[in-house]
């Protein structure tokens, strides 16, 4: 029962973490639609997010196995 449970709460912590990986998705797109932006840095950025993304994914569902 402890394990279940446990994988519940990280589940809901998972859920948060994705929730504030997208708002710093829209935040990183909204600077980029500004004129005279760096793509080169949003590339870079989005590259940062993308792999914490997966690998959030990944230690979830470590855990689910």
């Amino acid at each position: 029962m402890e394990e279940e449970e446990k994988l519940i709460i990280n589940h809901r912590q998972h859920i948060d973490d994705a929730v504030n990986t997208v708002k710093d998705e829209m935040s990183l797109l909204n600077n980029v639609d500004k004129p005279g932006s760096d793509v080169e840095a949003y590339a870079l950025d989005l590259d940062k997010i993308l792999l914490d993304k997966m690998n959030m994914i990944q230690k979830m569902r470590d855990q689910l196995h």
